[in-house]
């Protein structure tokens, strides 16, 4: 145990036990202080407002939910989900609640992060899926994709030697563009059968999906994977990926829902309907 800060240690990871241990924008390791290694008040501030963001989101989605048609109250509890996951890991992390903090090769690394991945994204690709009237088949493929890139990312950020972490980022960022590619040609060719505004609609997702989700592995790389930028860049650069791929993403099924006159039944996805209503 380090005395000076509060850190617990077995090898090279550390946990922290309070906030108010950590000196600000440093944090010792075996009496040695390190600069800028762990996050500032600046990215407890953006931890801060993304909470905000995502839990009116949360609410306003919520609200939508429950006075949109069948078809399109799916949808929203799909977002709904996703935000509210998103708001609560950042309430985590704005506290310094568990899971919030670690640290791995002297950099602080966030735990409940991963966690916060591992559902939402799942759900976002479920409402993409549910949009495009896709199969239950090729759903579960993607989403089961999905996980198992979350996985590897995680177990890349623990990894003790620099192979096993390159190597697990290799993996899941293969299985993320695996992801991406599946949504952007089948899903995209199953929402093109429906009206334009549906097909309208899917397109600006699936592109929003994907021109933010391909960023999370480069900020993974030069954050915890390089070194590259500070704690609290990586935090803003995190911000803006989750506001504009779940907040965001949200906000553009609101503009649209009017419009949405989905297929009937939807029986290839009529699955995710208890799922979403659970939420």
């Amino acid at each position: 145990m380090c005395r000076s800060c509060g850190f617990k240690a077995k090898s090279n990871v550390y946990y922290t036990a309070s906030s108010r241990e950590i000196p600000s924008g440093k944090f010792a390791i075996d009496g040695k202080v390190e600069e800028g290694r762990v996050h500032s008040q600046v990215g407890n501030y953006i931890q801060w407002s993304v909470f905000g963001i995502m839990a009116i989101a949360t609410i306003l989605f919520h609200v939508m939910a429950r006075n949109a048609q069948e078809q399109v109250k799916t949808l929203f509890f799909l977002a709904n989900g996703a935000t509210g996951v998103c708001a609560l890991s950042y309430l985590i992390m704005a506290t310094n609640g568990a899971l919030s903090n670690g640290v791995v090769g002297g950099r602080e690394i966030v735990p409940v992060r991963y966690i916060e991945a591992f559902v939402s994204m799942p759900l976002l690709v479920a409402c993409l899926c549910q949009l495009a009237g896709s199969n239950t088949q090729d759903m579960y493929a993607v989403v089961g994709m999905n996980l198992m890139s979350v996985v590897a990312a995680a177990a890349a950020t623990y990894s003790q030697t620099v192979v096993a972490k390159w190597c697990l980022f290799a993996f899941a960022t293969l299985a993320l563009i695996g992801v991406l590619s599946t949504l952007v040609t089948k899903h995209r060719d199953n929402a093109h059968t429906h009206n334009d505004a549906v097909w309208e609609c899917f397109n600006t997702l699936v592109w929003l999906t994907f021109a933010t989700w391909v960023l999370y592995p480069v900020v993974w790389g030069v954050g915890v994977g390089g070194d590259v930028v500070s704690v609290d860049m990586e935090i803003i650069l995190y911000a803006v990926l989750d506001v504009a791929s779940k907040a965001v993403f949200g906000f553009i099924l609101l503009a649209n829902a009017s419009d949405l006159h989905m297929h009937k039944e939807a029986p290839q996805a009529v699955m995710m309907v208890p799922l979403a209503n659970a939420i």
